[in-house]
């Protein structure tokens, strides 16, 4: 047990029920088909590539509900994210796209980042979930890679234009413009500069939301509205972020929202595409 614990920080992880190989780290069944794709890639697999034995539905989304039609006026799905994190990012590209098609209310849940809420990161948990996030986001075919992480003032700053973009009907398109700017583009939402770019072309005003970023009492509220949605993650058992919740159900992960599909499909009893 011990020499398997020096390797595998040796190796550069920090948790168990991981898989190894040749410099890449799979954590948990739901990598395994990366790992797959990698030693078929290399001609490995001794099998037809059709008896794929841990081939799975394209991320995110399934197959047998990506096709649900528009639901009931009114649905409504809470999504717990974070700026700093790049699977939020992934989700939001995700998420916002397929909510607009199905007639869905996303009710925007922002907290702040484990590590500035004081919860200690192992170096090795970040570069994991960097390369993991990367590899996630090239199978989604979203944008990502030249990142610039937003910890401490840039998320700060990010989080206070949150009511602003609220208030105009904005905020999707907000944190899209923010996540893109900081995962995929490398801005500093830190800066004047780079700041402005994020706001201006979601369709906000820089002038107003410089002014707004220098209110005390804005940063009060959204600081309070931040705390209170952390409370209400915590209270449904989930710890991390993204996080997903439709009526009594509530996941975590951006490749367990086919659990809230599921579970949508089931509450209004709609018919999948096979049904149909």
């Amino acid at each position: 047990m011990l020499t398997s614990n020096r390797l595998r920080k040796k190796w550069g992880h920090y948790l168990s029920g991981v898989i190894y190989y040749e410099g890449e780290w799979y954590w948990g069944i739901d990598r395994l088909h990366h790992l797959e794709a990698r030693l078929n890639a290399l001609g490995l697999s001794k099998q037809a590539p059709s008896a794929k034995v841990s081939e799975r539905p394209p991320l995110f989304f399934t197959p047998q509900y990506q096709s649900l039609g528009q639901v009931p006026e009114g649905t409504r799905i809470d999504f717990f994210f974070s700026l700093r994190s790049p699977y939020s990012a992934i989700s939001c590209a995700k998420l916002f796209p397929w909510a607009k098609e199905h007639g869905v209310k996303i009710n925007l849940r922002y907290v702040l980042p484990m590590v500035m809420r004081g919860l200690p990161v192992p170096a090795e948990k970040r570069k994991y979930i960097s390369l993991d996030a990367a590899r996630e986001a090239y199978v989604q075919n979203v944008p990502f890679g030249r990142l610039n992480d937003p910890i401490g003032k840039p998320t700060e700053r990010g989080l206070a234009l949150m009511p602003l973009a609220q208030m105009h009907d904005l905020a999707e398109d907000y944190v899209l413009s923010f996540m893109q700017g900081v995962w995929s583009e490398g801005l500093d939402a830190g800066t004047d500069a780079h700041l402005q770019i994020i706001v201006e072309r979601c369709g906000l005003n820089w002038q107003t939301a410089k002014d707004i970023l220098k209110s005390q009492s804005n940063e009060q509220h959204w600081r309070g509205v931040a705390e209170q949605n952390r409370e209400a993650l915590f209270a449904l058992g989930l710890w991390g972020v993204p996080s997903f919740k439709f009526e009594d159900t509530a996941v975590w992960g951006q490749d367990r929202f086919w659990v809230i599909e599921k579970a949508l499909h089931d509450h209004f009893d709609l018919a999948s595409p096979t049904e149909s």
